[in-house]
């Protein structure tokens, strides 16, 4: 059976990379194995470490609209592939406990002069899985917010699901408190509709639920939407995968975000780390990550957040704020936070959490104060992420400064490898750009931050250990090059 045009063309656009990634590592730009790609360094502990008692207390800007983050851990069943903090399923009795906790935090934060005159311009519920709750925890829990908090009426609002809790009648209340209660975007989390994968990496849905759910919630009024998807997933072909980007573009959300697998958690991927083989070798996942470039943009798509989430343009006014890397408040266990050039993140354990919080302490794990290098840096790597790019303007009127003035040297680099477009008025990564966005953001990363990510490989013993047994075959080798790599760009 002969290849279908995706997949061929695919392979052909991969042949031309094999002479322009020569030149690119001439320019000096590191290209990384491929299976490792995905991982920002960026966001891990940069900055100066200051007190938690004095994340507030530093200066407070002129800027009054942020963004809130709310994370709820909990899952039905914590699939193998997730990187995100998740409990897994949990008594009743400890996520009423934790609701309550929520709002402590919150009660605890408008305590404070930093939150007296926000206003709240979009908010983003994130998992786990927030549809994991009740309908009616999830209509008490937002109206709390907006009971505490200065919520502009035209806030954009938008909710993680997973299949299997918006079906059947309870699903179909949760769908509908969610609509009354403000929500008017939904991201719902599929990754395949290949029932044998799913069932591998540990999902609760079928294929047809996916296609029950995603129906059942534009039917109760949501317009807006987002699918994600995976590739690099064990048994997973090239035919697989394409199967699922028509399936996800014949749906036509507005928004589709097709992601790598990271193996990134020794303990949830050890069956997948002796299971190797299984796993889509490194130029498949390259193929696959081109195919997905090539099918959405012919769709219709256009770049969302890089390097893995598209929309459709008749969306682009509705793209979540939290993407754009402006100012956002994080509640909840491992949130994240980034408010007036300081980025803290809460404890990443659900009872030192809520204990922390009882107790009438933030729990705050780490803070860190940018350096105005620094934030430029971060507002460059965001902006490229997004939808519309490093705009010049933006960027004066944010700094005082012009970015090219700032970084000129790597702007002019990445233009001559064909990385970035530049209209004169705002950069933009290309087509190519996006397939090696990792790459290319890289280029901003401050030397601190990948200090600090070297060090926290290599003073984690349990780690380096696993990430460089080489009993693990292709996979041990996959792990143990984020070392390496990270080591090279520190040095």
């Amino acid at each position: 059976m002969s290849e279908s045009n995706l997949i061929e063309r695919a392979r052909e656009i991969r042949r031309q990379l094999n002479t322009e990634l020569k030149e690119l590592q001439q320019l000096g730009l590191e290209i990384e194995d491929y299976e490792q790609r995905g991982r920002y360094i960026y966001f891990f502990k940069s900055g100066s470490r200051i007190k938690s008692k004095d994340v507030f207390s530093s200066h407070i800007s002129d800027v009054q609209e942020i963004n809130l983050y709310v994370h709820i851990p909990f899952c039905i069943n914590r699939c193998t592939f997730c990187c995100c903090f998740s409990t897994g399923k949990q008594p009743e009795s400890i996520v009423e406990e934790y609701i309550n906790t929520l709002k402590k935090e919150v009660e605890l934060l408008i305590r404070t002069s930093r939150f007296e005159n926000a206003a709240i311009r979009y908010i983003y519920f994130g998992g786990g899985t927030p549809t994991y709750l009740s309908a009616k925890q999830l209509e008490d829990l937002i109206g709390f917010l907006k009971s505490r908090l200065n919520i502009l009426p035209d806030a954009g609002f938008t909710c993680e699901t997973s299949p299997e809790t918006t079906v059947g009648s309870a699903g179909k209340e949760r769908l509908q408190a969610l609509l009354e209660n403000g929500v008017n975007r939904l991201s719902m989390g599929i990754q395949s509709f290949d029932d044998n994968i799913l069932k591998r990496i540990g999902r609760k849905h079928s294929a047809k639920t996916a296609i029950s759910a995603y129906r059942n919630s534009h039917e109760a009024g949501f317009t807006n939407m987002n699918i994600d998807l995976l590739f690099g997933l064990p048994e997973q072909t090239l035919e697989k995968w394409e199967a699922d980007l028509k399936i996800a573009t014949d749906l036509n959300p507005g928004w589709i975000s097709s992601y790598r697998l990271r193996i990134e958690n020794p303990k949830m991927h050890g069956a997948f780390i002796r299971e190797a083989d299984l796993f889509p070798d490194k130029e498949t996942v390259l193929l696959m990550n081109i195919m997905s470039i090539e099918k959405l943009t012919d769709s219709g798509y256009q770049q969302a957040q890089a390097p893995h989430t598209f929309l459709l343009p008749s969306k682009l006014q509705l793209t979540p704020r939290h993407y754009l890397g402006e100012e956002e408040l994080g509640l909840g266990v491992s949130a994240r936070s980034y408010l007036d050039g300081v980025r803290y993140e809460n404890f990443h354990n659900l009872k030192r959490y809520m204990v922390s919080v009882d107790k009438g302490q933030l729990a705050i794990s780490f803070a860190g104060k940018y350096s105005r290098r620094q934030q430029m840096e971060r507002e460059t790597v965001m902006m490229f992420r997004g939808p519309k790019g490093v705009n010049r303007g933006d960027f004066n009127t944010r700094f005082g400064l012009d970015v090219d003035s700032v970084l000129g040297e790597r702007l002019q680099r990445l233009k001559k490898a064909g990385m970035i477009t530049d209209d004169g008025e705002t950069l933009r990564l290309s087509n190519k750009g996006l397939l090696f966005a990792v790459e290319v953001l890289k280029q901003f990363y401050s030397q601190d931050a990948v200090s600090r990510f070297k060090n926290m490989i290599y003073n984690n013993e349990s780690l380096k250990g696993l990430f460089l047994d080489k009993k693990y075959s292709r996979s041990g080798e996959v792990i143990a090059n984020i070392v390496k790599t990270v080591a090279g760009y520190a040095k």
